[in-house]
């Protein structure tokens, strides 16, 4: 790529929900056909974290309906986290692509803004649909 708009690196940033695992080979396919590096940022929300503290806080499945604890949401995002690393290093071999993998914890848009810096795009999902968003 050339020109003055030329993108060398792409943080896309993971909010955490193991929802984005299915649709990491795509980025990694768009960052190598960029021919850019990948950044990628999963992002354990604090918010939700600091919930699943609380002695009744339940979470409500969004298909089932089915109530579950929230108790060990800690560890499955280590597990989600972990999950993620492997398919994006895997998936970035297959593709020849330089990436960087970092779990950070805090609120998801402001940790995507603070590790934009020095970056040229930003592909951010929301939990809630998994629509990716171009920041």
């Amino acid at each position: 790529m050339s020109g003055e708009w030329a993108i060398r690196r792409l943080l896309l940033a993971l909010p955490g929900t193991g929802e984005e695992v299915a649709r990491l080979e795509d980025f990694t396919a768009l960052a190598a056909r960029m021919e850019v590096e990948l950044a990628a940022l999963f992002i354990e929300d604090e918010r939700l974290l600091r919930a699943s503290g609380l002695p009744l806080a339940v979470e409500v499945g969004r298909l089932s309906a089915r109530v579950r604890s929230l108790a060990g949401v800690e560890s499955s995002l280590a597990r989600a986290a972990a999950r993620m690393r492997t398919v994006l290093e895997e998936s970035a071999r297959r593709a020849s692509l330089s990436f960087t993998f970092q779990v950070a914890r805090g609120r998801p848009l402001d940790l995507a803004l603070e590790h934009a810096r020095g970056l040229d795009a930003v592909l951010f999902l929301t939990p809630r649909n998994s629509q990716v968003d171009v920041v």
